[in-house]
Formats: C-alpha cells, structure tokens, sequence
C-alpha cells in the first residue's frame, strides 16, 4: 500500500517528531485499507492517540479470490469469485473539545470476475463499478489530549478511550438485476466504543462495535431483504520493535 503525507506545518526536525508521525501514518493507514474488509476487518490501534493537524491520503490495492457462498435458496450455486479492488483514502486528525480526533473516508473501484451454476446452467462473467463509500469519526474523550506534532513526541501515553461513528451511503454502482452488486442499496451504520493502554513497547487495545443495516427493498427480482445487526468485538496486543527508520 503506497501513501502520501501532508503534514500540518513544520519541517521533521527530530527522530521524535518522526517516530510520531510515523505512528499517526502506520494508524491511519490500517483503519483506512479496513474500511472495504467489513465484518472481516482488523483495526488495531483504532483509538490510539494522534497528532492534530495531520492529513493522510492513502492509495492501495485489494484482492480476493475463492468460492462464494449464498445461502441455500439462491439461484447461484458452486459459485467462484474473485474481487480486485483499488482504494482510495483520506484522514484528517483535528481538535475535538480539546481531544484528539479524526475523520476518515474511503472509496474504492472493483472488478469482479467470477462463474457458477445460475439456476442449472454454467455461467460466467466480468464487471466492473464503485463500491459504497465509508465515512468515520472518531472522538478519543479520554487521556488523548490534542496536540500538535511537535508537543505529542514528549507525551507519554496511558489509558485513551474514545468512540466512533461509521456510515456507509448507498450510492456505489447496483443493479437490481444482477445477484453480484458492488454497492448494497442500503445505509449502514456502525457506533462503536473502544480503548487502548500503553505499557512501554506494549499497547492493548479493545474495541465493541455493532452494525445496522438499513432493508433492502429493491433486490433482485422485487426480493425485499432485511439484516439483523451484527455485533462485534476485538483485541489487539502489540509489541513495538525498534526500527531503523525511526518508528517504532
């Protein structure tokens, strides 16, 4: 995954203010590539504190490949797929009450290619569209105090907690005659809370989440589709190596 930085003002005067931004840029960079994983998704570090004043653009490449299931009444059966996607990603960091925050987005291009058995015959095909964009904001309320770059390279961390809201607009590429869609023509919403600690080179973190969908009632051939939330819980522990380059 390549990316660009735009930093707030400054020049990187120190290996301090350096190993900071790095942290800031490693963060952003895995919340924005988990936006297209969904309820896959992996976001460690989601509620650590940041810098204020930092703005992120990342630019990544994502692909999977391998059988697709649909449930038992589907007409597509002994289905294979595989996805390839392009993604594209901005963060900002800011004050929030005087807490770090940030507000992140994320919007992709996708091709699918795949084949199966639709209702008894062979078939196969390729297309092409725009998933549906992803919008967060994420409020660290406690033990993440705003501050610039060059202050946050002395702070010590501890105990940050935060929350976070994520949307998802229906307004990616869906065609109410193909099973296989790149948008969902619905609104997801997902509040979470999370944590993290700081324990010399070791952080902890924790985070709760639940997703809420919105019905569908325009799926394929006139089918009405309802989603129950999905409810999700994670924890990360890592541990911070010494690097060359300055992050650690």
């Amino acid at each position: 995954m390549g990316s660009l930085l735009k930093e707030g003002g400054g020049l990187l005067n120190s290996r301090g203010s350096l190993k900071a931004l790095c942290s800031a840029w490693i963060t952003s960079s895995l919340l924005l590539a988990s936006q297209l994983l969904h309820g896959q998704a992996l976001e460690p570090r989601s509620y650590s504190n940041v810098p204020v004043g930092q703005t992120f653009v990342v630019v990544g490449y994502l692909r999977s490949e391998g059988d697709l299931t649909p449930t038992a009444t589907s007409p597509l059966q002994d289905a294979e797929l595989t996805i390839d996607a392009g993604v594209v990603g901005l963060a900002h960091t800011f004050a929030l009450a005087g807490k770090s925050a940030k507000f992140d987005m994320a919007v992709s291009r996708q091709c699918f290619e795949g084949s199966g058995v639709f209702r008894g015959e062979f078939a196969e095909g390729r297309r092409c569209g725009y998933g549906d964009p992803n919008f967060r904001l994420t409020w660290n309320f406690y033990g993440a105090p705003a501050m610039t770059l060059k202050d946050f390279r002395t702070w010590n961390p501890g105990l940050v907690v935060g929350a976070s809201l994520q949307v998802s607009a229906p307004v990616g590429t869906y065609e109410d005659d193909k099973l296989i869609n790149f948008g969902a023509n619905r609104w997801m919403v997902r509040p979470g809370v999370g944590m993290s600690y700081a324990i010399g080179r070791w952080h902890i973190d924790g985070i709760a989440s639940v997703r809420f969908f919105e019905d569908n009632d325009d799926y394929f051939e006139g089918l009405y589709v309802e989603q129950d939330p999905i409810y999700g819980l994670q924890s990360h522990l890592i541990y911070n190596f010494n690097g060359g380059n300055g992050c650690r």
